[in-house]
């Protein structure tokens, strides 16, 4: 195990198309920023309802509120 999720399942070869698969990833609420150079966007899977919320959880990114970013290091 690695930064605390299990080693993935293999895919199975063939599924029905019409079943969105764990690994199919929904995009909403698209912009972009203020900059115009990046963009800003919800992403979800079926089985994660906020990809952004689990990594913040998970310690693999950080909330960043538009100010001077801090260092990942100590």
């Amino acid at each position: 195990m690695r930064h605390g999720y299990a080693k993935s399942k293999p895919m199975p070869t063939e599924r029905d198309p019409a079943e969105p698969a764990a690994t199919d990833v929904t995009i909403s609420r698209i912009g972009v920023d203020k900059y115009g150079g990046r963009v800003g966007a919800a992403a979800a899977t079926r089985t994660t309802a906020d990809v952004s919320a689990d990594m913040l959880a998970g310690g693999f990114a950080r909330a960043y509120d538009g100010g001077r970013r801090g260092t990942w290091c100590g």
